[in-house]
């Protein structure tokens, strides 16, 4: 006598089917866009260190030669027209001389915004005079740099600082702003650096 197994094959309808696809479809629309939204935030971020990261240097490079300011074996600046280490000093602006690249030549060295760059402006003296500077750009997605000026007893000296206040300036504050634009936002990051100048 045999005895017969029902055997019960069931697969997947078409309604099924349909449900199954379409949870797989919402679920890898959800994956990809966490991936996109994830990417850009990443990009963005990245953007951001980036812009910060070479304020700060460009920053720092410039305190280290502005703190140089009057350095000079030479004699050059007591021959100048305006015999003081700091030529020019306005809130957006500052120019001294020095020998900055140590190599006993004195340079006129000039650093400011130019629309959203942060430049450097320098000229090598040529024995008679300071020929025009060769200006390069140290950082961009400057939003503002300030110059603020005080004297040996850390008093405020205003900008423009008159030509006869010019050798008072013992301190400068140098104040630059970043700002990194985003389709949505607009942040801004403030860097400060306080200089106590040497000669």
């Amino acid at each position: 006598m045999t005895i017969g197994l029902a055997r019960t094959e069931r697969g997947f309808t078409l309604i099924e089917a349909l449900v199954a696809s379409g949870i797989f479809a919402l679920v890898l629309v959800g994956a990809v866009t966490l991936f996109a939204t994830n990417g850009g935030v990443y990009n963005t971020g990245q953007s951001k260190a980036e812009v910060q990261q070479n304020a700060r240097i460009a920053l720092e490079s410039a305190a280290r030669e502005i703190r140089m300011a009057g350095y000079d074996h030479s004699g050059v600046i007591d021959g100048l027209a305006s015999p003081s280490s700091i030529q020019v000093a306005i809130s957006g602006a500052l120019t001294f001389v020095a020998d900055v690249t140590g190599d006993d030549v004195v340079e006129r060295v000039t650093y400011q915004r130019t629309g959203t760059q942060f430049v450097r402006d320098v000229a090598t003296w040529n024995g008679t005079a300071f020929p025009a500077g060769t200006t390069g750009t140290i950082a961009d997605g400057v939003s503002s740099l300030t110059f603020s000026y005080f004297d040996a007893f850390d008093a405020a000296i205003p900008a423009p600082v008159a030509s006869g206040s010019l050798d008072n300036i013992e301190r400068i504050t140098v104040s630059l702003a970043t700002t990194q634009t985003t389709v949505d936002r607009q942040a801004t990051f403030p860097l400060v650096v306080d200089i106590h100048l040497r000669n």
